[in-house]
């Protein structure tokens, strides 16, 4: 498994982005970290955008999902059964959203173990065809040094933290700042009394707070490099979403001022 995994995301990761370091004027890092980002998320679009679509789809059949539950809570298999029948009627693959997750989580690990190597980060495991690549500027923006960290926290014997980069920590701020957009813009369960205390609403709910600070703390910590992934990703991410909330914003009224005409 270690091995799939070396071939088919680390390496490929790896050698994408000394390329790029290669290519782009000044053989800077947080450029070439940037453009990676914008590349890899663009060639995943068309799963995103599937998986929008179907999780946009089933917020819209939530209360009937819900009646669904409530109908049926003591026949699993029914309840099952009825469920999957309402995504028939409705042309949703509840499956669909997974393979999204399949793919990014290994990307995602990948993009993180070469982001972790610093100045190590062309020694080795470069493809033979691949030209020789010099070590990269880690600054960027001549303030922020994509190979060190923003906070040292020590938690024994008590818990203190000392600020190492100012500008590291700021730029792990805007990461955590660019996530929370991101999940304030995402497509919300309905809620009302009945489903309020729901596990989904409720977690999705604190997820919106806690998941900015746990990315904060990965950024302050951790090199400068994944700060700056997270921050273009969760951008990327906004701007997607943004499209997809006018086109259905398009649809709608097209669709309405369709129903006023044939009235």
């Amino acid at each position: 498994m270690s091995s799939i995994f070396h071939n088919i995301f680390y390496l490929p990761a790896l050698n994408a982005l000394a390329l790029l370091v290669f290519i782009l004027p000044g053989h800077s890092f947080g450029l070439s970290i940037i453009f990676l980002t914008i590349i890899v998320n663009t060639i995943l679009l068309p799963l995103t955008h599937k998986a929008k679509h179907a999780q946009r789809k089933m917020q819209e059949l939530q209360p009937k999902l819900e009646q669904i539950k409530r109908q049926h809570k003591d026949n699993r298999e029914e309840q099952a059964r009825k469920q999957m029948e309402l995504y028939k009627e409705h042309g949703i693959n509840p499956f669909s959203s997974l393979l999204l997750p399949i793919v990014q989580i290994p990307l995602f690990l990948a993009l993180f173990k070469v982001l972790q190597l610093k100045g190590d980060l062309f020694a080795t495991n470069l493809y033979s065809f691949m030209p020789v690549i010099e070590s990269p500027g880690n600054m960027f923006l001549g303030l922020i040094n994509l190979s060190d960290v923003g906070l040292k926290m020590q938690f024994s014997p008590q818990f203190v933290f000392n600020i190492l980069n100012p500008a590291n920590v700021l730029l792990a701020l805007l990461a955590a700042a660019m996530q929370f957009t991101q999940l304030r813009m995402m497509p919300r369960p309905k809620i009302d009394e009945k489903n309020k205390e729901s596990f989904g609403v409720i977690f999705q709910q604190n997820l919106t707070f806690t998941m900015p600070v746990i990315i904060f703390l990965i950024g302050s910590t951790l090199p400068g490099a994944l700060a700056l992934y997270w921050t273009t990703m969760s951008v990327f991410g906004i701007v997607h979403e943004g499209v997809v909330r006018r086109r259905a914003q398009a649809l709608t009224q097209n669709n309405e001022q369709r129903a006023i005409t044939t009235e």
